[in-house]
């Protein structure tokens, strides 16, 4: 188990979102989610298959299970995200007034 390594996390009160810049989706989580990813950020042994939250995460691919291979890049993380993030954008992913595109959020309470 991995945490992807194509998200980056910006605030944005009340909630968090995890932006996958690599399939261009975007994911609005609640505390109770964030607090799961951040345990499991310590610990990804941790991961329970019985836990709703671990298993939203991993169904939303924030949460890898298979292996990966690194991308080959020379340059800074904010370049490769920008270059990576803004290549093959489809028109209904454009952004909003606000500068976000859609968001899917997703709660286990």
């Amino acid at each position: 188990m991995i945490i992807n390594p194509d998200i980056f996390l910006f605030p944005k009160p009340p909630a968090l979102i995890i932006w996958n810049y690599k399939s261009h989706e975007q994911f609005e989580i609640d505390k109770n989610h964030t607090t799961r990813l951040i345990e499991l950020l310590e610990n990804l042994s941790a991961f329970d298959q019985t836990n709703k939250i671990d298993i939203a995460l991993l169904d939303a691919k924030i949460l890898l299970d298979t292996p990966f291979t690194p991308d080959v890049w020379q340059w800074d993380v904010l370049s490769k995200i920008f270059h990576i993030g803004t290549k093959d954008l489809a028109l209904e992913d454009s952004a909003d007034q606000h500068g976000v595109g859609s968001t899917l959020s997703f709660s286990m309470r």
